[in-house]
């Protein structure tokens, strides 16, 4: 794998000069997107799917070469820790597989360079950390007042990308606000209303996505990563790209 060049991860200069924008968050579910990828290139391997990282490059490289007016985005990619390890995979049944396991490791070693990767302890929730870390950039983007980002990018300061509807963590959200707001009731303590996780994913929180074929053909073809087109963000990319 190539490495990225660092003049492509450096913010551009009349960034550097404003000390005051939070440039947006694209949070990527790199355990959701890696499984995605190996579905859509392999569909003939029924139910047994290793997960291809190299669909998390190319997710990657597509926000990477984006931008919006012109300011680009930071990127940071949530993965289990364990990805992390060089071990062949359960599903490696030869040498030849094991090497195709180094070169899918040196894409996530190439990120983790570049500082683009979150791990995700053992036994931890991958989701939560996506999902904390996307609405935790978009609090601190949205609630400085001296942020210039509102003026320059007025959309949302963190962004999930993932397929995922996280109906667990809405269900853990929805109960904790409930519980929240009786406990206050009951001792006479004011209540502020607070933004659902529900909410903000609804409302443009989430980016959903989808990998396509553009006519190779083969066991393993070269599949082009597409964000919901309609989404806000991605329409904005988009005006961009063909102004």
């Amino acid at each position: 794998e190539t490495p990225i060049p660092p003049q492509e991860i450096l913010s551009p200069p009349q960034i550097l000069l404003d000390t005051t924008l939070r440039l947006p968050l694209i949070v990527l579910d790199g355990a959701n997107i890696a499984y995605s990828y190996a579905r859509e290139n392999h569909p003939h391997n029924g139910t047994k799917f290793a997960p291809d990282y190299r669909g998390i490059d190319i997710a990657v490289k597509y926000f990477l070469h984006s931008k919006f007016l012109n300011y680009y985005f930071r990127i940071q990619v949530v993965i289990p820790a364990q990805w992390m390890r060089s071990k062949p995979r359960a599903v490696d049944a030869s040498t030849e597989n094991a090497l195709m396991q180094t070169d899918q490791l040196d894409i996530l070693q190439n990120l983790k360079r570049n500082n683009m990767v979150f791990e995700a302890p053992p036994r931890d929730d991958d989701d939560a950390y996506v999902l904390t870390i996307a609405r935790r950039a978009d609090y601190h983007a949205h609630n400085f007042p001296t942020s210039t980002m509102q003026h320059y990018f007025p959309l949302k300061g963190g962004y999930v990308v993932s397929n995922d509807l996280f109906r667990d963590a809405i269900t853990r959200d929805t109960d904790a606000i409930t519980r929240e707001r009786h406990l206050k009731k009951n001792y006479n303590i004011e209540y502020s209303e607070v933004v659902s996780l529900r909410h903000w994913l609804e409302s443009g929180g989430r980016i959903s996505y989808s990998f396509f074929n553009f006519g190779s053909t083969g066991d393993a073809v070269d599949l082009v990563f597409q964000p919901y087109p309609r989404h806000s963000l991605v329409e904005a990319i988009e005006r961009q790209r063909h102004s």
